[in-house]
């Protein structure tokens, strides 16, 4: 197989594999979409069967459906994103692809060019031989009547059409390098789950925080009223990307941040709730994001 038969075939395989990876994660994210909708299906439904159920045995098996539900719908978000991935260095892939195709053909046009020009400056240096003084492509003067054209010379379109394919390979090229740099940068995100305590002045929190993959390490640091009471760093040793710990806080009126780089990615005051029955132990967290 010559070069010009690889380069199309892996330009075809690149063009390929876009599509399939693309398919792929618009059937994970529609599997996703199915489950949330399930989920949320059976989440309305959960009053009446909980009133009508004596035995409690249809609330623990919707109870059931609904984590298998949520771990599915995880599992798809994850598997989306992983697609997403790759559907992202295949696309790299394929504009690296398209740059060769382009470089090929600017190739191939300069060579044509290299070789017309050479017989252009052969005969060139004949008239001037056989005719003295210098020949150059007819350029009519300004200010003339009528509408004059020169006639397009051949050799110095190709050149110009050699140069115009070679910046479309650089612009791909360069693109793919500046994508690929951004892509290297780890994205810090955070949060702060809160769950207080009616019957005492004790509460908790959870500092959940996640780094994209990329290069180096981000430090996240929780500080409650401005001094610092723990520090995450991330990937860990294990290579995980993610990280969630509790931190029991002594009260309320208490401002709880999450800092990185300088920068507040999540916070939370904590406020005593005076009104309403105590929140049971598996009620919802109150949360703040960046």
């Amino acid at each position: 197989m010559g070069v010009v038969s690889k380069i199309v075939a892996a330009l075809s395989r690149a063009q390929s594999e876009v599509e399939r990876l693309e398919l792929e994660v618009a059937r994970w994210e529609g599997d996703a979409r199915t489950k949330r909708e399930e989920l949320a299906a059976l989440e309305a439904s959960v009053g009446d069967v909980v009133m009508t159920d004596e035995t409690g045995t249809a609330a623990r098996e919707l109870a059931v459906t609904a984590m298998e539900l949520r771990f599915l719908i995880d599992g798809a978000h994850a598997a989306a994103r992983a697609a997403e991935r790759k559907l992202r260095d295949a696309r790299w892939a394929l504009m690296g692809a398209q740059a060769a195709e382009l470089r090929e053909r600017s190739g191939k046009v300069r060579v044509e060019a290299e070789g017309r020009q050479a017989k252009v400056d052969e005969l060139r240096a004949a008239l001037v031989e056989f005719e003295g003084g210098d020949w150059r492509p007819w350029d009519p003067p300004s200010g003339s009547y009528g509408m004059v054209v020169p006639p397009p010379l051949k050799t110095p379109q190709m050149f110009a059409e050699a140069d115009r394919l070679d910046r479309e390979a650089s612009a791909l090229e360069e693109q793919v390098a500046v994508e690929r740099q951004r892509a290297s940068v780890r994205i810090p995100t955070a949060r702060i789950d809160w769950r207080p305590s009616h019957s005492s002045g004790q509460s908790s929190a959870a500092f959940s925080c996640s780094v994209t993959e990329g290069l180096g390490s981000v430090v996240f640091e929780l500080t409650k009223d401005g001094h610092p009471i723990g520090a995450v760093t991330l990937p860990d040793d294990r290579g995980n990307l993610g990280s969630r710990d509790l931190v029991d806080l002594g009260g309320f009126g208490e401002l709880l941040e999450v800092h990185c780089a300088g920068e507040v990615l999540a916070s939370l005051r904590t406020e005593k709730l005076t009104l309403g029955p105590p929140m049971p132990a598996s009620g919802p967290l109150l949360a703040a994001t960046a």
